[in-house]
Order: structure tokens, then sequence, then C-alpha cells
């Protein structure tokens, strides 16, 4: 599955709240993340045993062997675009995170089958054909994908399972947390009300090419009266933006790369500026206006932020009961896997 192109990430949230994790991370949605726990793990002495030749981990009597959690990973780049890093320190770190996550998912999917959910194969479906949806070339292109991963529909249906059982179990373990009261509110607002403000926003025309030396010569020929829209139609790389004359929309810098945030963001209206360094690629932009920043007022803020501290009180709820679920199963790790902390909730395997 090939990742859009453009350099915008996923949009967030205007209200910030501090160490907040989003709804997807939450729910184990979109990359089968979790919550970190809120507070310390207690000790475990882990049982010193041999473990099969070829296993990641064995919990709960069950062994993931290399073999199946090559599979799994295969499976998270074809729904969800995890990138596996190449050079070896970075892999290894990656590699033990991943070992955890899919750990914990595990953990996770069996407590929800003894809570007696069970997700159909419809349901499943109707997620997966969302997620056709978005691949560039539709259907026939993601099934291609699969192909080259070794894969088929019925092992993605089978992880889309777990993200929506674990969706369930989250809202059953955490229905009885207490509802967020309207002072909450005021208070927080009143602690942060300059964490409040509408961000500025740029409109940004984006022409991305495969090198440093295409793009400077991309940002000559608009410094010399090319018109910009024309050569983003000529020469950019990014489909979903070349035929709007590289037109991606008005942004706030934390809705881009960081390196392309800071110059973005440096350069005044009408300004052109790069080349700059992406992941997808070297950038000349140009700033065609700027909406300066702006607060909110408590009313503009008040049901996004209820909702918002709501949900951070579930997380707390759902990060405690994890965390005894990760203790009570006391995963067994091959040393090659063994995460730094095994006993605390993974973190984000994308970072």
């Amino acid at each position: 599955m090939k990742i859009p192109e453009v350099v915008i990430r996923s949009a967030r949230r205007v209200v910030r709240l501090p160490a907040r994790r989003s709804r997807l991370e939450v729910f184990l949605v979109a990359l089968l993340l979790l919550v970190s726990a809120g507070s310390a793990s207690a000790i475990v002495v882990h049982r010193i045993t041999d473990l099969p030749s070829g296993a990641v981990y064995r919990a709960q009597g069950t062994v993931m062997t290399q073999q199946e959690f090559a599979k799994r990973l295969h499976i998270l780049t074809a729904v969800y675009g995890v990138q596996v890093p190449r050079d070896a320190a970075t892999r290894d770190k990656f590699n033990r995170t991943a070992a955890k996550t899919v750990a914990v998912t595990d953990i996770v999917d069996r407590a929800a089958r003894a809570q007696g959910i069970v997700i159909t194969d419809s349901s499943a479906r109707d997620k997966l054909n969302a997620v056709i949806q978005q691949t560039q070339g539709g259907r026939d292109a993601f099934v291609a994908q699969l192909g080259a991963l070794g894969l088929s529909e019925g092992d993605v249906l089978g992880e889309i399972k777990r993200t929506l059982s674990s969706t369930e179990l989250f809202g059953r373990m955490t229905a009885k947390t207490p509802q967020v009261g309207e002072q909450q509110v005021k208070d927080y607002y009143a602690a942060h009300t300059k964490d409040m403000a509408e961000p500025e926003k740029r409109e940004i025309r984006n022409i991305v090419v495969s090198s440093k030396d295409a793009a400077a010569q991309v940002l000559a020929k608009a410094k010399a009266g090319t018109d910009f829209a024309t050569l983003a139609q000529q020469s950019s790389a990014d489909q979903s933006t070349k035929t709007k004359g590289g037109d991606i929309g008005s942004v706030s810098a934390a809705q881009l790369e960081k390196p392309y945030a800071d110059t973005a963001f440096a350069a005044p209206r009408g300004g052109l500026f790069g080349p700059v360094q992406t992941q997808h690629g070297w950038n000349v932009g140009q700033i065609v206006s700027i909406t300066p920043a702006k607060p909110r007022t408590l009313a503009q803020v008040h049901d996004e932020l209820r909702d918002e501290l709501q949900q951070q009180a579930k997380a707390k709820v759902w990060s405690q009961w994890l965390a005894g679920a990760i203790r009570s199963a006391a995963v067994e790790y091959a040393s090659a896997y063994r995460p730094a902390d095994p006993d605390s909730p993974p973190r984000d395997i994308t970072k």
C-alpha cells in the first residue's frame, strides 16, 4: 500500500491536552496501539524458562514464533502503513516494541473473548472496505499489495477483528467512569486558556520531486517568474495535489512534518521556500495566505474540551486495567525481543 505523498500529517485537534494520546490509540484502532499506564508498574519476577527455538515470546501458554510475528508485521504494513526501520540499531528497538505491542493485543483479544465479545465477519469486512477505499488503485491495488506480502484478505480481517473486539472491551471496562463535571471543564480552561487558541494557519502550494537538485531547479524557475501552479502540474510527484496546482489547503504547523513546518512557517506571505526534505521527497513551497492565530472562548471549546477530558478519564481506567492484565500474563520474551519495560503497555511503534 502506497502511503499518500502529501506532506500533511493527520490533523490534530485544536484543544491540546498535556500528555494526551489520541482516541484511536486508546481504542487500539489504527496501528493496534495502547495507552501508556498512568502509574508505575509493579515489579514482576518472570519465570526463567527456555523458549523454543525461533520463538519471539510466550504468553498464557501460547508461543508466538518468528514466522508468525513477521506475518503480523506484514499485516500492520499492509493495513496501517507501519514502516519497519532498516538500520540495525533502530530495527532492534522497533522489534522489541513491536513484540510487546503484538503480545499485549493478544492479551486484550483473549480478555475480550472471555467477556463473550464476538466480532462478526460482516462487521470486520465493513471496516476492511473502508481501508480499501483509501487505497490508491482501490481493491485491485490492495489485493496486489497483500499478494506481494504473502497475505490474504482473511489475514487482514483477523487483525481488524482484534481491533474491533478491543474497542468493545474498552467500552465495557470504562463504562462506569465518572462523568467529567462542569467545574472541571471550567478549571481546565482557566489554567490552559493560551493553549486553546486557534493556531496560525497557512494556505500552501507544494511541489514534490525526487532530488535536491531537481527541487533547486524548480525553485529557480519559480523565482524567475514561472507560475507556481503550472510548475506543480508539470513537475510534482504528488499525484493528489499536482492537478490542483500543488495546493495542499490551509494547514497549521502541527499538521506538517517538522522540517517542512519550520521552513514554511518562517516564510512571508507570497514567499517561496525550499528545498526541504520530508519522508516523501524534496519539496518547494509557496505561501498563498496566512491566517493569524486567535483565542477561543470557553463556549467555543466547551464540548470538545469536555469530551477530551472524559476520554482522558476513561484512558486512565483502561490503562490501570491493562497494566494488571499484562502483569497477570507474565509474558516471557526471547532475549532478542525482550523490551526494556515488559510490564507496561507498549508505545507507538510508528515513531
